[in-house]
Formats: C-alpha cells, structure tokens, sequence
C-alpha cells in the first residue's frame, strides 16, 4: 500500500508541477499550458468528434499490424526454438535488422506498396516481430527438457507437443515479449502517420505542432498517451486472468 501511495503521490506531483509552472510565468504559457487546459481541449476533441476519425484509423492499423505480428512472430520464434536449423537460417536476418529504426522503412515500404495503409501496416508488423520472436525463442528453449521427454515417451506427435507441451510452458516468456511489443507499436504507428501524413494520431499531433496549435499538440499527446496506458493496462489484465488459469491447471495437477 506504501508503494502505491507513494507512485500515486508522484503521479500528483508531475502534473501539479506542469499546471503551476506556466500558471505562475515561468513559462510561456502558449509554449506549455497547463495541464488543465490539456485536458479541457483533449476533453473538446474528444466531445466534437473532431479527433474521432483519426483515432478510429490509428487503432485499425495498429490493431491490424500487431495482430499480423503476434501470429507470424510467435510460431516463427517457437519453431527456431525448437529447430537449430530454422535458427541458424533466421538469426541473421533478426541482428542485421535488429538495430534499423523501423520508422525509415517507411519511405522503402512506400515507394513499393503506395502511401496508404498497407505500408504503415507492414511497418507495424516489422517494427513489432523482433522482441515477439526473441520472446517465443528463448521461451521455447527454456521449456523444460523433462516435460518434452515424457510427451515423446508417450507417443506425442511433434504438433501436438509444440501446441499441448512448449506453447503453455512458453507462454509467460511469450507474453512479456508481446507487451513489450505493445509499446513499441505505438512509437512506431506514430512514426509511420508523422512520416506519410493522410490521418490518424500521429499526423493531428504532427499538424497541430506545424500550425503552432501546442495547445491541441498537447491534448493530443495526453490522448495517446491514455491510449497506450489502457491498451496496456488491458493486456496486463489479460495476461493476469491467463496465468492465473495456467496456476490453477497446475495446481490441480498437483
């Protein structure tokens, strides 16, 4: 209880700072204003539905993107955990790309699939697929070697092992790697709409910055910020209710 009133306390803190600061001049306040008047504006956007639109093509592309990239990334990182082969074949590929920001994609990912959706959700899917195969790599490596004896021992199949035996054993390792994926999705989604600006978060954000609109700049960064919180704070209740069943399956295995 300490710790949580303690972060709540410097929760408070932080944003009472940034609504005193421009309110007693000590900084412009059409530079930064305070964060009551961010919220009131996000508050407007909201309500008009002016930033409807763009936050309804933003959540479409990420949900797409990310959604691609789970069901690619997971079996691809499984299947090299399991296979030295599909490891060697694969694990050059993920270093060389590893370090590349995947925002410069973009202008590759337009000249060959146009400036419409499909390359900001090609991006997502690349931006996204390192820490998932990592994740599902080392999760299915970790399995342990005891549990995949037995199943063989008593006739498993090799796809009934890798989906009754490694997936479950994988699956905290997995998921940590897909929240971790999770906000690496929205830096990238916002990239991507900042880079080739039709719609969405990013290019309202983006476009307010340009017209020296910083007060919508910073209700827009407040609602992707809220975004991203409760898209987070969803999947870790998710993950919670998941690995609280895997417990009480092993539980009652016991």
């Amino acid at each position: 209880m300490r710790k949580k009133i303690l972060a709540v306390l410097t929760f408070v803190l932080v944003l009472g700072i940034w609504e005193i600061v421009p309110r007693v001049g000590l900084i412009n306040p059409e530079l930064l204003p305070p964060f009551s008047g961010a919220v009131a504006e996000a508050w407007h956007l909201l309500v008009s539905g002016e930033i409807l639109p763009h936050l309804v093509g933003s959540m479409k592309r990420w949900a797409i993107g990310f959604g691609l990239s789970i069901l690619l990334s997971v079996p691809a990182g499984v299947a090299m955990g399991r296979s030295e082969t599909l490891k060697n074949f694969l694990n050059p590929l993920l270093t060389v790309t590893y370090p590349i920001p995947k925002a410069a994609l973009m202008p590759i990912l337009m000249l060959w699939f146009g400036a419409g959706d499909l390359s900001k959700i090609l991006v997502l899917i690349i931006g996204c697929a390192i820490p998932l195969v990592v994740s599902s790599y080392h999760g299915a490596q970790g399995v342990e070697r005891n549990l995949v004896w037995s199943a063989r021992a008593m006739g498993t199949s090799e796809g009934k092992l890798l989906w009754q035996v490694v997936l479950p054993a994988a699956l905290p390792q997995i998921l940590s790697g897909v929240r971790q994926a999770l906000a690496i999705s929205m830096f990238v989604m916002l990239g991507s709409e900042m880079i080739v600006r039709q719609n969405g978060l990013g290019y309202y954000l983006f476009n307010s910055l340009d017209l020296g609109l910083y007060r919508i700049t910073y209700a827009c960064v407040l609602l992707v910020s809220l975004t991203g919180f409760l898209l987070d704070a969803l999947f870790v209740a998710i993950t919670h209710r998941t690995l609280q069943w895997m417990d009480s399956i092993e539980n009652t295995g016991t």
